[in-house]
């Protein structure tokens, strides 16, 4: 998980300037520090990543799904609260841009789509989805 963060971010290593746990140098603690010591748009870039990688682990495997939903619960709690501005739907970090139209379209179309059957039009949407959170609305689109 530490090698793709640094890709994805594009990085060399993780600039941790807080330490998660001092007792520990595991991976975990690593990305915690990381998490805890970088600006917000690199924070919510990795926790789209952990979610995306973690998911279908923790969904497929009945001792880890009961965690996964508690921890997916709490992280859109604590979200919600601190007006990031995003929440976890299924396996992706969705940004909420007006509560009423995330709710009724964006929430609402994930879900749907989510059967084997729909599962080319899921990855359609969510691709699309991917573009606008990039803003590149023009590939968004098409």
């Amino acid at each position: 998980m530490v090698s793709e963060i640094k890709f994805e971010l594009g990085l060399l290593h993780l600039d941790c300037t807080v330490r998660y746990n001092e007792s520990s140098d595991s991976s975990v603690n690593y990305v915690m520090s990381f998490l805890l010591s970088t600006d917000n748009k690199s924070a919510i870039n990795v926790i789209d990543l952990l979610v995306f990688y973690h998911h279908d682990y923790a969904m497929n495997d009945y001792r880890f799904k009961e965690k996964w939903q508690r921890a997916i619960k709490r992280i859109n709690r604590k979200l919600k609260e601190n007006s990031l501005g995003y929440e976890i739907v299924e396996n992706q970090l969705i940004r909420i841009d007006f509560q009423l139209i995330h709710n009724e379209v964006v929430k609402t179309s994930i879900q749907l789509l989510q059967g084997q059957e729909l599962n080319a039009v899921s990855e359609e949407f969510l691709k699309a989805y991917e573009h606008y959170k990039q803003g590149d609305y023009k590939d968004a689109v098409s």
